[in-house]
């Protein structure tokens, strides 16, 4: 009689229980990861920064010119300080 209940119990309680709750746990996981995903977005005004600093470099690179190749120099300034207009 013990072994009918145990079977029972297991058979038509747990084993619905176990499968739906897998189930709802696959479904909600994804929810729950792009939940946690979602993070604060700062906006910063470009006119709010003026550059305190700047470096300037040069490269050099090959370019085919015919059938002779001519070395073509480039130079490029960036900023690499900059601080918040008004501070």
């Amino acid at each position: 009689m013990l072994d009918y209940i145990m079977e029972f119990v297991v058979l038509k309680i747990l084993g619905p229980v176990a499968v739906f709750g897998t189930l709802a746990l696959l479904v909600a996981l994804p929810f729950m990861i792009w939940g946690d995903s979602k993070s604060e977005h700062i906006s910063i005004k470009k006119s709010d920064w003026e550059c305190t600093d700047t470096y300037s470099y040069t490269y050099t690179s090959m370019i085919l010119v015919g059938k002779v190749m001519v070395p073509q120099v480039h130079t490029t300034t960036e900023c690499s300080n900059y601080h918040r207009r008004g501070h």
